[in-house]
């Protein structure tokens, strides 16, 4: 990499760089070059030199999929809007058992979130206990822009009944101190995970939100002195990285660290979005995909509506699309425009291009994901909910291969569609 200060650009360019000041909910100022200068041996991936403002972050936001920003989320999704004048359905309601002893328990909240332990027995996977394997593990969690409160993690796992993850901060270019904005996004990831290795340690990689952080942060993760993560979840994506509109250079560049993360054995997954197969409005003629997922050196993961019965069994479950309950938000999916069909997908798909998600869990806004915020619980949808949820079971299994002496289990997309 190469990097200056301001003032050297400027004697390198003849002329300032161009900023862009943050808000108090998006508290990131974004340095840009007028021109980019000709490099010998360099090729130039950038997109901006995005710089966190402590002093003007106001400390909150949210930004997930979440009945509380509902309007936030139709507002941003007007262009997929065609009017229609049908009242929105009744929100679906959590029919299963949520348990005796939690924070939910005997609440309005028991009928609005499903509780890990009623999710764990859904999908068969591990109870909330510690065991050796949640205490070997390697995670990372890649977020970009959001902050979280060691309370609200606490609090979750008081609410649940499970130890509380440790986390190991990181922080990305641009930051110099901890992002202060409690982001829905950033605890969902963190909760979730959580709760599904007790005990367990986090490596929290805090990057800005700019196109070239996540080149940053996949660089951070790779580099841990602890050793290649045994899962990595990224759940970021969005028209600005996207493969119709990026820059091809910057997404072929971050590919190829997902490949060296591929070889040294991580597991890497990726949400695949919460705007169907629209991430970039109908302003963008067809369908468009949400750049990281479509990468198809990782694990996309969609979303769905998942029901459950009286004894917390799955008796149904379809792709995830909130539009009937007046939120126009749902499962990313479709055919990506850069990526050719990776050789994996060659029996289950006639697209010439990568088709995503490769698999999906539950990701509705109602009963969704219980998410601790600012020391309440709401219900949180989003392939933000699923991606961490599936990051650590495969992790899990990962650190069970190690400490039996086996391999870890790798990119796992080959082994899925062969299965």
């Amino acid at each position: 990499r190469v990097w200056a200060t301001a003032a050297q650009w400027r004697k390198v360019l003849g002329q300032p760089l161009i900023v862009h000041k943050g808000t108090p909910t998006a508290p990131f100022d974004v340095y840009d070059l007028p021109s980019v200068p000709k490099f010998d041996k360099l090729t130039y991936v950038g997109g901006g030199a995005t710089v966190y403002d402590a002093a003007i972050d106001s400390g909150g936001g949210g930004y997930g999929a979440s009945v509380q920003n509902a309007a936030q989320i139709n507002r941003a999704r007007a262009a997929t809007s065609s009017g229609s004048s049908t009242l929105p359905a009744p929100w679906p309601l959590n029919v299963g058992t949520p348990g005796t002893h939690t924070c939910v328990s005997d609440t309005s909240l028991a009928h609005s979130v499903y509780t890990p332990n009623q999710i764990a027995t859904a999908y068969g996977v591990s109870a909330l206990r510690e065991t050796v394997a949640s205490k070997a593990v390697r995670f990372s969690v890649i977020d970009l822009g959001g902050g979280y409160l060691g309370s609200d993690l606490q609090a979750a796992a008081r609410c649940f009944g499970y130890v509380a993850p440790t986390l190991d901060v990181e922080t990305g270019d641009g930051i110099s101190d901890p992002i202060r904005n409690n982001n829905d996004e950033t605890e969902l990831d963190l909760q979730t995970v959580g709760a599904y290795a007790p005990g367990s340690t986090i490596q929290l990689i805090e990057s800005t939100n700019g196109p070239a952080s996540l080149l940053d942060a996949i660089s951070r993760m790779l580099a841990n002195p602890e050793g290649v993560p045994d899962g990595a979840s990224i759940s970021y994506g969005q028209c600005a990285l996207q493969e119709a509109n990026g820059n091809l250079l910057l997404l072929q560049a971050i590919s190829r660290l997902i490949i060296l993360g591929d070889a040294a054995g991580a597991s890497i997954f990726a949400a695949a979005g919460d705007w169907g197969s629209t991430t970039c409005g109908n302003s963008e003629q067809g369908t468009s995909q949400s750049f990281v997922a479509s990468s198809p050196w990782l694990t996309a993961v969609g979303g769905t509506r998942l029901v459950l019965n009286s004894r917390n069994q799955r008796v149904g479950e379809v792709a995830w699309n909130d539009r009937a309950y007046g939120i126009i938000a749902g499962g990313g999916g479709g055919a990506s425009r850069v990526f050719k069909r990776p050789w994996y997908q060659n029996e289950v798909s006639t697209a010439s291009m990568r088709v995503v998600p490769d698999f999906a869990f539950l990701a509705d806004i109602q009963p969704g994901w219980p998410v601790m915020l600012n020391g309440e619980i709401e219900s949180v949808g989003g392939t933000s909910g699923s991606t961490p949820f599936a990051m650590a079971e495969f992790a899990l299994l990962s650190a069970r291969q190690r400490l039996a002496g086996e391999p870890p289990v790798g990119f796992i997309n080959p082994w899925l569609y062969q299965l």
